[in-house]
């Protein structure tokens, strides 16, 4: 094996790149190739006993934080009553927005709908202060049984694979006392393994309201993929959290109909 090369930051611009391929599930992703760091990094941990890790200054978001759930809204940040973020409307078939702050009608950072019986959802990513896309930006969503696939593929830039899988790695254990959860993992070339750069694990407390935790690692926490990336890690973490708890929902209801 030769020596890795280094990774072509997602925010950084390549001219001779060639447009970007459409995702095929069949093919291998392209190439990812992490450098010799990335194979020692490890998780970060340092709020696994708090709401809400210190927010970085190349990040919109904190590197850690938890979802309340209320309704039909979910809320993001260290406590309940400071919101940093909402996700409103997370009911499935309908779309879900994330906005900055608690106003529940300022202009979405990102939205993300179901399409046709479930198998794809589209992700859209707006143009915003600081950010990454001056137009409106689309992300096609394989969603499958056991992972969700997509590529972010901003204009002359390398795209990038991912993958959320359910999980009970590490990342998925450093959030605190959650056991189970879904790890984002960034695709290599082959196909074979990647870099797990965020997390999300579900509450296994008493506290019904505080319904997920979620963390970046890695190059999802080191600046290395940009602001395109943390919005759809985030927006899609939210979305496979809903469809997690709309299929659970259902599998109560009909058990209690059952029994009835």
């Amino acid at each position: 094996m030769g020596v890795p090369e280094k990774t072509a930051p997602l925010h950084s611009v390549d001219a001779a790149q060639p447009a970007p391929p459409a995702y095929d599930q069949n093919q291998p992703p392209p190439a990812y190739v992490h450098s010799e760091s990335s194979t020692t990094r490890q998780p970060h941990n340092d709020s696994q006993h708090s709401g809400s890790s210190p927010q970085p200054q190349h990040m919109r978001f904190p590197s850690q934080f938890n979802v309340y759930t209320q309704f039909s809204t979910f809320t993001i940040g260290p406590h309940q009553d400071e919101k940093l973020f909402t996700v409103v409307q997370t009911r499935l078939w309908k779309p879900m927005a994330l906005v900055q702050g608690d106003d529940k009608k300022a202009p979405p950072l990102s939205t993300i709908m179901m399409k046709g019986m479930g198998s794809t959802s589209v992700l859209s990513i707006f143009p915003d202060q600081g950010g990454e896309v001056s137009k409106p930006l689309e992300i096609t969503i394989e969603n499958h049984s056991t992972k969700h696939c997509f590529c972010i593929a901003l204009p002359r830039r390398t795209p990038h694979f991912f993958e959320w899988r359910s999980s009970k790695s590490e990342e998925v254990q450093a959030l605190g006392a959650y056991k189970r959860g879904w790890k984002l993992v960034w695709l290599r070339k082959d196909g074979g393994g990647g870099e797990i750069v965020a997390a999300s694990a579900l509450n296994n407390t008493m506290s019904l309201k505080k319904g997920l935790k979620f963390g970046f690692f890695n190059a999802g926490l080191d600046g290395t993929l940009g602001d395109t990336f943390h919005i759809a890690a985030v927006t899609t973490a939210m979305n496979d959290f809903e469809m997690f708890l709309s299929t659970n929902v259902a599998i109560v209801g009909n058990a209690s109909t059952a029994t009835a």
